[in-house]
């Protein structure tokens, strides 16, 4: 069973928020060999329970969101966010 990292965003300035969602937490693959991040948000003051998943490698979102604007609001977001995990994740990799 794959064992994962679980990275807080909701105190880290770096990472973006808007007036309808803000990003909770992350989960990367704790041996970091996949690209992959999930990220939880809360939209409009409700935890979504589903994650949108972050490509790492090209800074984007895999998923998308009805609203146009908060669309917008993640697709220039997932830059930032992944540069964020990556430091994060560079920052504790001693090997």
């Amino acid at each position: 069973m794959a064992q994962y990292r679980e990275i807080n965003l909701k105190k880290e300035k770096t990472v973006p928020s808007s007036a309808s969602i803000q990003f909770v937490k992350a989960e990367v693959p704790a041996d970091y060999r996949s690209p992959f991040a999930m990220v939880w948000y809360v939209r409009k003051g409700k935890e979504e329970k589903d994650a949108l998943r972050l490509d790492m490698d090209k800074r984007i979102f895999l998923d998308h969101l009805d609203d146009k604007e908060d669309e917008e609001f993640i697709r220039r977001s997932a830059p930032e966010i992944a540069s964020y995990l990556g430091s994060v994740l560079y920052a504790t990799d001693v090997s």
